[in-house]
């Protein structure tokens, strides 16, 4: 699981820019749609990383996947193998190079953060492709070096209550299919580093709350999470205790994380 309040997954539906900007960073698992849209500095990265046969592998050489199915395959093999290296290896090259002393602290928790729960076998996995002339999503606070051919979605059963929803954007390019995710403008990290302050409060706060939860609402939280109820147990904590549901999500996080070695 996630650590709560660190990364760029979110659990929330994104309905406009004011709501996206907010849960950017926030991890608040309110829902079932996990939603990433990442990007890169469109003029410099393209001038590294043109189009052509070299775009066939990623940086390292290795061969990138050679169809949309491939490239779904590969993700949730990384993903379930809590393999960050390996979902690295399916980024567009160009994404990469977006890369910056001035930004590192964003892109080490955007990596690290990058695997999410486990994909039970009997997911869908569906593409659509995007038109040419159609805007991209919040274009002003990202920019894209290349622009993503494909919206690729994943939906699976998480627990008993809800399916989960995970959506990125895709690229097919020389034969070659990749990941395409974000390089953060300055209002991206003025709005990530504010985040990770209040992140950092949040969980304070939650460490507290913890050694405070006691039966029958702990043993009730245990068992959803026994159950793969990830979200059901943020939301009946949230309100059993009134929280903010941020500090709900860090409660949860923190009780699943209690014995694992």
């Amino acid at each position: 699981m996630p650590e709560p309040g660190t990364g760029l997954w979110t659990w929330a539906t994104l309905c406009d820019k004011e709501m996206f900007m907010a849960k950017l960073i926030s991890l608040i698992i309110l829902c079932s749609s996990l939603v990433v849209f990442v990007s890169c500095e469109r003029e410099e990265a393209a001038s590294r990383a043109p189009r052509g046969s070299g775009l066939a592998k990623d940086v390292e050489g290795r061969p990138l996947p050679n169809s949309k199915e491939a490239l779904a395959a590969a993700y949730v093999a990384a993903i379930n193998a809590d393999d960050v290296d390996a979902l690295r290896s399916l980024l567009h090259p160009g994404c990469l190079l977006c890369l910056s002393d001035e930004n590192r602290d964003y892109y080490d928790e955007l990596f690290a953060q990058y695997v999410i729960p486990a994909i039970p076998e009997g997911y869908d996995a569906s593409f659509e492709s995007i038109p040419s002339g159609e805007p991209l999503p919040f274009e002003d606070v990202f920019s894209y070096p290349v622009r993503p051919s494909h919206a690729f979605k994943l939906e699976y059963a998480e627990g008993q209550d809800h399916r989960a929803v995970v959506m990125n954007h895709i690229v097919g390019e020389d034969g070659a299919w990749s990941l395409m995710i974000p390089c953060p403008t300055a209002e991206v990290l003025t709005k990530y580093r504010e985040s990770r302050r209040q992140a950092e409060q949040d969980r304070a706060r939650a460490t507290v709350l913890l050694s405070e939860l006691e039966d029958p609402l702990r043993r009730e939280l245990v068992e959803m999470l026994q159950k793969g109820e990830r979200v059901a147990a943020i939301v009946r904590y949230g309100e059993a205790s009134q929280e903010s549901p941020a500090v709900a999500e860090a409660v949860v996080y923190l009780l699943a994380q209690e014995g694992k070695p």
